[in-house]
């Protein structure tokens, strides 16, 4: 977001004013004229502006006011006495950490390890597009070896490539199966509209592997689009052209692929065997569609406008592959990471990061349609998901990021706060 310090000084002359003209310290005002307008006001996701606020609570609140009360849990940043020089003051500031630790903000070390991994890969991401947006350089044998390389490479996805993935006369009898009154199986439709978006996908890779190759043998030119097709291959990443026409992701081309051709899979698997007994969130190119469709026959099947309806949901003490039976209403759902924290299956609640944990494998989450006024107050956490570790994409007229998926409440020990000023939010998949 672009702060400038003109926010600063608002803020500033914000708490001046109220600390000159009050008998006692607003905190709840400050924390809505900085969290909500100053700064809250050039914030645009919804996710954000509730860190933000959580961030801020840090420093606005009564304890600041106490002397020897840490911002941190390392004591590195304490309060001095309420009779303290401006000398003192200096001298405080000058012994304070030159570099500020994630502890500043309420995050946990391993943000350190994140931080450091970003910039690695924005320097690496940079000397790569440099390296491939040059001409020339390279010797005749090391081209022919890029050309071995990616002709054996594109041979082999294009063979891996099924021919009908998705074989709708075969289907089992539940997948597209309707009501007892006629009335649209949701999940079928989904199903189908997903199976139509990968078969979109297959059909721009595999005409951009032929016609590599065959730019490869001489055949026909090599213009732009295969020419970033081949550099993709090269540097291992996923080509702009299936990008387009894929879903959101960040791994590498190898893992790309083997995440594709599992997709893949995991949605034939549904045609052919019938409704999932757990279904992979991660798999699916819309998975907010897929949350709809469980909202839809939810509705359906009791009557109820889907526009009274949202998600409660459970955690449940085991992975997808202890499964054995469907819920009783609503679906159970599997693939899920959980940054920043990971989930405790004996104690039931949300614990900190093992050191050097960056993500941790999610339990399966059984999603559970209820009426939204009769939701039960809790101190669960709404932990947000994301599909990509960027949790950043296109604002949505909802207020969220087209990266965000929906909010699951998690259970927890500590106080929601806790865990999003860490930054816990939970992902479709993994960047590796």
């Amino acid at each position: 977001y672009g702060w400038m310090n003109s926010d600063l000084k608002t803020a500033v002359m914000q708490l001046r004013l109220y600390l000159e003209e009050q008998e006692s310290t607003p905190f709840d005002t400050l924390n809505v004229m900085v969290g909500d307008v100053t700064y809250g006001g050039r914030i645009t996701d919804k996710q954000d502006k509730v860190t933000n606020k959580c961030i801020l609570k840090n420093y606005f609140l009564p304890e600041a006011l106490v002397e020897g009360y840490s911002m941190s849990e390392s004591n590195a940043y304490i309060m001095p006495s309420g009779d303290a020089t401006l000398s003192d003051i200096r001298k405080l500031i000058t012994t304070l950490p030159d570099v500020e630790q994630p502890e500043v903000f309420g995050m946990h070390a391993n943000a350190s390890i994140t931080y450091q991994q970003k910039l690695t890969n924005t320097f690496l991401n940079t000397a790569i597009s440099m390296e491939a947006g040059g001409g020339g350089g390279g010797d005749e044998n090391e081209a022919k070896d890029n050309e071995r390389r990616v002709m054996e490479s594109s041979k082999a996805m294009l063979d891996r490539l099924p021919e009908n993935p998705f074989n709708f006369k075969a289907a089992h009898p539940k997948t597209f199966e309707t009501s007892a009154g006629g009335g649209i199986n949701s999940l079928g439709v989904f199903c189908r509209q997903e199976c139509e978006q990968f078969q979109k996908l297959i059909k721009v890779i595999r005409r951009s592997l032929f016609d590599l190759q065959r730019a490869l043998q001489g055949f026909i030119v090599m213009g732009p689009a295969l020419e970033q097709v081949y550099k993709s291959f090269i540097y291992q990443r996923v080509p702009a052209l299936w990008e387009n026409a894929g879903y959101p992701c960040l791994k590498p081309l190898r893992s790309w692929t083997e995440d594709f051709f599992c997709r893949v899979t995991f949605l034939s698997s549904w045609v052919s065997e019938g409704p999932r007994l757990s279904y992979w969130l991660s798999g699916l190119f819309f998975p907010q569609g897929f949350l709809t469709s469980v909202l839809q026959a939810y509705a359906r099947e009791r009557s109820v406008a889907i526009d009274l309806l949202g998600f409660d949901s459970q955690v449940m003490p085991l992975f997808e592959e202890d499964v054995k039976e469907v819920p009783e209403y609503g679906s159970y759902i599997h693939g899920l990471f959980m940054q920043g924290a990971q989930f405790d299956t004996v104690g039931s609640a949300i614990v900190e990061a093992d050191p050097g944990m960056l993500f941790s494998r999610f339990p399966v989450i059984w999603l559970k349609p209820t009426l939204k006024e009769d939701g039960e107050e809790d101190e669960r956490y709404a932990c947000p998901l994301y599909k990509t570790s960027i949790r950043a994409g296109t604002l949505s007229t909802t207020g969220h990021s087209t990266n965000f998926v929906v909010a699951l409440k998690i259970p927890t020990a500590q106080p929601a706060e806790h865990w999003i000023r860490r930054g816990v939010a939970m992902l479709c998949m993994l960047d590796d």
